[in-house]
């Protein structure tokens, strides 16, 4: 397998990509297909100076094959701000004594609002220790309480330690005298149906999708160019298997205030060691940044996370999850856009 070129895939997967705050909408629309990222790559190796890059070269079925083995070892999840639905997702960080057993994942997964599980080693200022971060989506303070007290009861091992609000987007191109709900992006009954496709199916085309949702083509185009402007959308990818041919993947958290997370993020790329290796960054939490990395071994892992917080202030609490693996669960997703529908 080529690593240069797993990367380069794996850097251009997310939906909108990091740079939409500059781009989006006005750029093309279309989701990372293989055949989008051939060409984007292709695009992007031309443009750089050839007396400072070598790569082999590059064929659309190379880079296919190595896309179906990153979506081998990647979950798409089409992600949804859920405040258009009064609702709130809430990750929350648990520490693990033991390490959470399958059984006791499909445990938590069967509790009422659980998008997401994820298990890993977690290293940070507790020190090593089995990490589980839980996605519960809710409306009410209660539905929370009720989840996280559900999670614990699983294993006598497992205990709270962390909590933030997930998936903070900051829409684009939203008509501001739309007020069919709190941000302004109108939910009619096709959109509904569009939504539900692409939460089952985030990289399906759009005449696939259409015969799906039993929906005219011409009116899926339609909602999803307005789903996709948005900004209340996006495709991520959540870690099934995290090594990749001969690259194991892993999470970062940095602790930040919200109104300084550019800053941070500016300061980390001037660290040679965090560029390499960043692969994609989410911002979509509350005072926090995470970023997707990749490393050779568990110890080239260490020295990843020694060298990184040498530069990183006493505030900027850094807190990494080694080779993540991830259960997705699209039901709740699926029962809030079709919650109370007219």
């Amino acid at each position: 397998m080529d690593q240069s070129l797993i990367i380069d895939i794996i850097r251009r997967l997310q939906w909108p990509g990091d740079d939409a705050h500059v781009k989006w909408p006005y750029e093309n629309s279309r989701r990372p297909t293989a055949y989008w990222l051939y060409k984007a790559i292709c695009s992007d190796r031309n443009a750089q100076p050839m007396e400072k890059v070598s790569y082999k070269p590059l064929s659309k079925n190379s880079v296919f094959q190595h896309y179906q083995k990153v979506i081998g070892s990647m979950i798409p999840r089409f992600i949804i701000d859920p405040s258009l639905f009064n609702c709130s997702i809430t990750s929350v960080l648990f520490m693990d004594d033991l390490y959470l057993s399958e059984v006791g994942v499909q445990k938590i997964l069967k509790i009422d609002g659980i998008e997401l599980v994820q298990r890993g080693l977690g290293l940070g200022p507790l020190g090593l220790h089995p990490t589980i971060s839980v996605n519960i989506l809710h409306k009410t303070n209660e539905q929370l309480e009720n989840a996280v007290r559900n999670i614990v009861s699983v294993s006598p091992s497992i205990s709270e330690f962390y909590r933030l609000k997930n998936y903070l987007f900051k829409p684009r191109n939203v008509d501001s005298t739309d007020t069919s709900n709190e941000g302004g992006f109108k939910i009619r009954s096709g959109t509904r149906r569009v939504l539900t496709g692409l939460v089952k199916y985030p990289l399906l085309p759009l005449n696939d999708l259409s015969i799906r949702v039993g929906i005219k083509r011409d009116i899926v185009y339609r909602e999803y160019e307005s789903i996709s402007s948005s900004g209340f959308f996006k495709i991520e990818y959540s870690v099934s298997n995290p090594i990749i041919g001969n690259i194991s993947l892993f999470q970062s958290g940095f602790l930040v205030d919200e109104n300084h997370k550019s800053d941070l993020m500016k300061h980390l790329k001037t660290l040679p060691m965090f560029r390499e290796r960043l692969l994609s960054t989410r911002w979509s939490f509350g005072n926090v940044i995470y970023t997707l990395n990749w490393s050779k071994d568990y110890v080239d892992f260490l020295n990843y996370q020694t060298s990184v917080m040498k530069h990183l202030d006493p505030e900027n609490v850094m807190l990494s999850v080694w080779q993540p693996r991830t259960y997705f669960n699209k039901r709740p997703i699926i029962e809030m856009i079709n919650s109370q529908e007219s």
